[in-house]
């Protein structure tokens, strides 16, 4: 919930709070990692046991310092990305809250106006100052605290200062205490959004279905192979028969498109072309064959939704993703009140 709450504020499009997240995974792994190599007497009751008695591995111990730098350049790296996700992020926030935000991003901003409620934009006011404000947050100070203490642990560790000044590379390195008490301090700042249940529609039962915004679902299946709908066809048909008993007969609309189909299945299906159930799949609605007619297809759609948003879900071929990914771009309404087409493609 945190993340899909988040992304609405900052765009779901935009891949900042990845980059943030990913960013800091690597920040906290790497510092973990940063003070095994310098540990002494970590080094030396590893080299007194049999796990590296002779050989490779011993001498890899030597090399202690030269993993405490390379893990040093990694925080290095990430702390980079991680400061200007936050800059990107601190902006949106700041500009979630101006009225041309739009409709969801505003009222996402608003949450926690209201007295005992949780906010998520820290930024609370267009009209401040989304630095001064920034820095009034627990991981904003915190954040700027370990920054500078890390840049002068890393500036001090420089070959010329640790030769000429060996006493300020000793004395800015003890900053390490300081370092990891506001990375954990930084870590605490973090805000979870607070998952909340309608009280009135309890899960399970005959109400699933009322817990999503969903009006609809349209599944599309293209197989060349008759006997790769085998496995898949009772569970269309439980579905197809929860959907009659709970009177919601329009909620699961499929179409199965068979382009493999020979001589011999044509006259089978002209044959029981008149029976109620499919030949081929044993379902209600009736298999289609040949390949499905896009442009019909979304525009059908469109036409029976004219001012809904509507996901794209698929999983397939690259020549077809492309296809669909242009219908989406295609038939998406210019105006924002209009239908819009949202492509999101699956990999297995």
């Amino acid at each position: 919930m945190q993340q899909n709450i988040q992304g609405g504020i900052n765009q779901s499009s935009s891949p900042t709070p990845q980059f943030l997240l990913a960013s800091a995974t690597c920040l906290n792994f790497n510092c973990m990692l940063i003070l095994l190599p310098v540990s002494r007497n970590l080094i030396s009751f590893i080299r007194g046991t049999n796990i590296c008695c002779r050989g490779a591995l011993r001498r890899q111990l030597d090399k202690n310092l030269t993993f405490h730098k390379i893990v040093a350049y990694g925080i290095a790296v990430n702390a980079i990305i991680h400061i200007v996700a936050h800059l990107v992020n601190v902006e949106r926030y700041h500009i979630s809250q101006s009225k041309e935000a739009g409709g969801l991003r505003n009222k996402l901003s608003g949450i926690g106006k209201t007295a005992n409620e949780s906010y998520l934009n820290p930024i609370r006011n267009y009209e401040v100052n989304p630095t001064t404000q920034i820095l009034t947050t627990i991981a904003g100070v915190t954040g700027v605290i370990i920054t500078v203490a890390f840049i002068l642990i890393m500036t001090s560790s420089t070959e010329i200062i640790r030769r000429s000044f060996y006493e300020v590379f000793w004395y800015t390195h003890h900053l390490f205490m300081v370092f990891f008490i506001g990375l954990v301090i930084h870590g605490m700042g973090s805000r979870v959004a607070q998952s909340l249940e309608h009280a009135q529609l309890p899960c399970g039962g005959d109400t699933c279905i009322a817990w999503s915004c969903v009006a609809a679902v349209y599944f599309y299946w293209t197989c060349r192979d008759a006997s790769a709908f085998e496995w898949f066809a009772d569970l269309l048909f439980l579905l197809e028969t929860q959907m009659a008993e709970k009177g919601k007969t329009h909620f699961l609309s499929y179409h199965i498109f068979l382009t493999g189909w020979d001589e011999s299945q044509a006259t089978h299906i002209a044959l029981h072309d008149d029976e109620k159930m499919d030949v081929i799949t044993g379902l209600r609605q009736k298999t289609f064959y040949g390949r499905p007619n896009w442009d019909t297809e979304f525009r059908q759609i469109a036409e029976n939704h004219p001012s809904n948003s509507i996901g794209v879900f698929f999983c397939g071929p690259k020549a077809l993703s492309k296809i669909l990914q242009k219908r989406c771009n295609l038939y998406s309404s210019a105006d924002p009140r209009g239908v819009q087409f949202h492509y999101n493609k699956e990999s297995f």
